[in-house]
């Protein structure tokens, strides 16, 4: 539960005899993770990236909720639904495992960044810096 959204913390942590039960204030944020890869990129070095995001996000003190992969540089499905998951406030962080994950050239990847952080408010970590080699 967000810290801020106390709304239905009675539900969920029953109150005792003694002490009323206070809603949690978890020091862990939500982190919604994003790939893009091409169609030939294989599914084990898919599953490497979700891993290092994985450790990222517990080293980092956030709770990874889901990763969103686009399979092809021309469908951005899972961008779009991460736009939406990000403007309900599903977290405040998206974590991308290189700048090339947004965009093939430099610039593109800066206006894809800002977009994300200007329309949804969340902010854009990258783990790494940019690497051709990692698609």
């Amino acid at each position: 539960m967000h810290p801020t959204n106390w709304q239905g913390w009675r539900r969920r942590c029953p109150e005792t005899r003694r002490q009323p039960c206070l809603p949690h204030t978890n020091s862990l944020r939500p982190l919604l993770g994003y790939i893009r890869v091409p169609n030939e990129f294989p599914d084990r070095d898919v599953e490497t990236l979700r891993r290092s995001m994985a450790a990222f996000a517990s080293q980092e003190d956030f709770v990874l909720g889901r990763i969103l992969v686009d399979q092809s540089w021309m469908h951005t499905a899972a961008f779009a639904e991460l736009m939406v998951a990000l403007q309900y406030g599903e977290a405040d962080h998206v974590v991308v495992p290189t700048m090339d994950h947004l965009a093939h050239f430099a610039s593109i990847q800066l206006a894809m960044k800002e977009l994300v952080e200007r329309r949804t408010g969340a902010h854009v970590l990258v783990m790494s810096s940019p690497s051709r080699n990692q698609r």
